[in-house]
């Protein structure tokens, strides 16, 4: 796929790299994947946000879910979760975000994007407090139990 990406670099943060082979690695259909929805998905709109699937482990979850109620509330016209289904995974929920604007310049959604990512590199959980929750509370969908943070010693 060709995609033409203009960007100007004060409409970037510096320490944020979101050059033109990010830009265009964000727009990049995945192979045989196939989508019919309102969003103008891998023109100006990237499935660049975290996912979940169905057997996706307890931090899988709250960081997108904490990722994805984080974006879609500061940036709700540039943020959308895309459902889908794959042979391999089943269910699959990604967040999607406008990559670049009416303008041909990144979307702040984006850059907030790349900040979520910059900060996992280096701390792995986007919420201690609602990871935590999820492990206390176990994984209820398969009746798995909650893990526990001491071993029990007899």
């Amino acid at each position: 796929m060709n995609v033409t990406v203009s960007l100007s670099p004060s409409s970037l943060r510096p320490d944020l790299t979101a050059d033109a082979a990010v830009v265009r690695g964000a727009l990049v259909r995945p192979l045989h994947f196939r989508y019919s929805g309102p969003l103008d998905l891998f023109q100006t709109w990237g499935l660049c946000g975290p996912s979940m699937h169905r057997d996706a482990d307890i931090l899988s979850e709250s960081n997108f879910e904490t990722i994805t109620a984080d974006m879609t509330a500061r940036f709700p016209k540039d943020c959308a979760v895309v459902y889908s289904t794959h042979p391999s995974l089943g269910w699959c929920n990604q967040l999607a975000v406008r990559v670049l604007g009416d303008d041909g310049e990144v979307t702040r959604a984006f850059r907030a994007l790349l900040e979520w990512r910059k900060h996992l590199q280096t701390h792995p959980v986007a919420d201690e407090v609602d990871y935590s929750l999820r492990r206390e509370q176990g994984d209820s969908r398969w009746g798995w139990p909650a893990v526990t943070s001491r071993p029990s010693v007899a």
